[in-house]
């Protein structure tokens, strides 16, 4: 395990907020997506575990959490657009 300083804390909750993605029927930020992951490659922030991320699968699959279905997510800042 990495570790880290308030600095890299503070930039990795500011790249969250940015780069958001939320489920495109309810606005959720509780989504999934299937990828392969290093398991011996992560560091803990505020609770949270970061991997890095080795493949991603070719089915593009995401599940929102709050929904309970297979959803197609958009950025948040469409999201507040209303984009769909």
């Amino acid at each position: 395990m990495l570790k880290t300083t308030k600095q890299m804390r503070k930039d990795m909750r500011k790249i969250r907020e940015e780069d958001l993605i939320v489920c495109n029927k309810c606005g959720s930020e509780e989504v999934s997506e299937k990828v392969w992951i290093d398991s011996n490659s992560f560091v803990l922030i505020d609770g949270h575990q970061y991997s890095r991320v080795l493949d991603i699968t070719s089915d593009d699959s995401y599940w929102c959490d709050a929904c309970g279905v297979e959803t197609t997510p958009l950025h948040i800042e469409e999201y507040r657009k209303g984009g769909k």
